[in-house]
């Protein structure tokens, strides 16, 4: 009966380390789409005042994508 015991203990500990795990990885991806759409906002902006700055073509200075390879942020500029 001891053994009950301890064995339900450790199995309430280890799914509890899990759920903790499982959160901290929901967290690290919030933070990272928060980071992309960030970074989206930066480089409008910066492009909105080039195009104001220097009379640039606003179709060509608003075809901007980001994409993400190997957890890098990626800028394309066509």
């Amino acid at each position: 009966m001891h053994y009950d015991i301890k064995l339900r203990d450790y199995i309430l500990i280890a799914t509890s380390i899990y759920k903790i795990q499982f959160f901290c990885l929901f967290l690290l991806l919030k933070r990272f789409k928060l980071q992309v759409f960030f970074v989206k906002l930066i480089v409008l902006f910066k492009l909105s005042t080039l195009v104001y700055s220097n009379n640039i073509d606003t179709e060509k200075a608003m075809n901007v994508t980001t994409y993400n390879n190997a957890g890098r942020v990626y800028l394309s500029i066509a």
